[in-house]
């Protein structure tokens, strides 16, 4: 009897001890100040050194850590930023990054590995056909402007941006041309299953 009141008390000192030690979970906002400046590429505009550690904390304008979403931008970074972390099924979680320069966005996603950083855009991201896009925009804006695939060959900027969600998982993809009042009118979403992005 002694011996088995023994084996309890350790059991519930142990168990604390165990606890103590676990790390706790990494959210959104340990991902961006950890993730490498060459994804983000994010620099001052004033002198071109890249924004690196605590210094990016102070650029943040949006910071939802329950949703695992922040928005950064300030007067000194050319671009807008954003980053969402999204969870997996069955492996560590990635993050994803939209990058919003005046004319052109960048979106990648990466995720940490044993070894260090990788870019798994490819991965998760699909190729969205040309048509498909094309079809949305004629769609969304009927009767008040029609798209030819002569029109996106034609652009300089990007046409779909992509806007990571504050809530949920989809992403959104909204028209990237700055013309006839369409700018930022929602095209499609493409969902998220826990693994990947599909339309």
């Amino acid at each position: 009897m002694r011996a088995l009141f023994i084996l309890a008390f350790a059991a519930l000192v142990a168990a604390p001890a165990q606890q103590a030690t676990q790390a706790p979970e990494k959210n959104v906002l340990d991902w961006y100040l950890d993730v490498p400046n060459k994804y983000l590429q994010m620099n001052r505009d004033s002198n071109g050194k890249a924004v690196t550690g605590e210094a990016r904390r102070t650029m943040i304008r949006t910071q939802d850590i329950s949703n695992g979403y922040l928005a950064i931008s300030d007067p000194d970074l050319v671009n807008h930023y954003a980053v969402a972390l999204f969870r997996r099924r069955a492996a560590e979680p990635f993050l994803g990054i939209t990058i919003d320069g005046v004319s052109v966005q960048r979106v990648l996603f990466v995720e940490r590995t044993a070894t260090g950083w990788r870019e798994i855009t490819k991965q998760v991201l699909p190729k969205v056909p040309g048509d498909f896009i094309l079809a949305k925009y004629n769609a969304a804006f009927a009767g008040k402007r029609s798209f030819s695939a002569e029109d996106f060959d034609r652009l300089v900027h990007t046409g779909v941006r992509y806007q990571l969600p504050r809530r949920g998982t989809a992403l959104t993809a909204v028209a990237g041309i700055d013309e006839y009042g369409i700018y930022g009118e929602k095209l499609f979403e493409l969902t998220f299953d826990g693994e990947r992005f599909s339309r």
